[in-house]
């Protein structure tokens, strides 16, 4: 969905709603673990971000708070919601300042 403004919360609720109800077909499941064709790259970047079990906690952490889509430019809605399988999430993201 293309929107000049941010959407309201009720339009992005009826747009994962609606989205939850499909069945996922995309023949991109799981691309990462396989090699594609058709101009896809797939993203393997990596940084250690430390050792231990300490590290490994935080992280998890972050992420589970949804801390890679806090750039200024791109959020995930709706953070509050923890992470599970199957979960439809709204990516926003402004682009060129829109």
């Amino acid at each position: 969905m293309l929107s000049l403004q941010k959407p309201s919360v009720a339009l992005i609720r009826n747009f994962l709603a609606d989205e939850s109800g499909r069945p996922n077909i995309s023949s991109t499941v799981g691309a990462a673990k396989r090699k594609l064709t058709g101009g896809y790259v797939v993203d393997h970047s990596r940084i250690k971000l430390g050792e231990g079990e300490a590290v490994f906690h935080a992280a998890s952490a972050a992420l589970q708070r949804w801390e890679q889509f806090r750039l200024g430019w791109v959020e995930a809605w709706s953070p509050s919601n923890s992470i599970r399988s199957g979960q439809v999430v709204a990516v926003m993201a402004r682009v060129m300042g829109l």
